[in-house]
């Protein structure tokens, strides 16, 4: 079975002399549609013109588990990743999520460390 299935029901019959047997009823779960072929259209963005669903470029280093000075901070991969929220004035301003294996960013980010 390929994908990923919810179980709507689980029987199982058990007969002494044969032994048990589980019968299942699934719903497989529909896969999301992605087009790995569609160009992204890149363009050069001014330092702080970024906003929240810019993908953007991670050059690794450390990503935070909060915005504000002294959270902390563990290493992350370089890659591509998407900007989730931003929160201007703090010491790591911007929320990334990887958008493919090349990174592991899932965090606050200073300015500076993607383009």
């Amino acid at each position: 079975i390929d994908g990923k299935y919810f179980v709507k029901k689980s029987t199982i019959k058990i007969d002494p002399s044969s032994g048990s047997t589980q019968a299942l009823d699934l719903y497989k779960i529909p896969q999301r549609y992605t087009d790995d072929n569609k160009k992204t259209k890149k363009t050069k963005k001014k330092s702080g013109s970024y906003s929240v669903g810019d993908v953007v470029n991670f050059k690794g280093g450390t990503h935070y588990v909060s915005s504000y000075k002294g959270a902390k901070g563990l290493t992350a991969k370089a890659g591509p990743a998407k900007i989730s929220k931003i929160n201007k004035g703090s010491a790591h301003p911007y929320h990334l999520i990887h958008t493919d294996g090349k990174s592991n960013v899932y965090g606050w980010v200073d300015s500076g460390t993607f383009s």
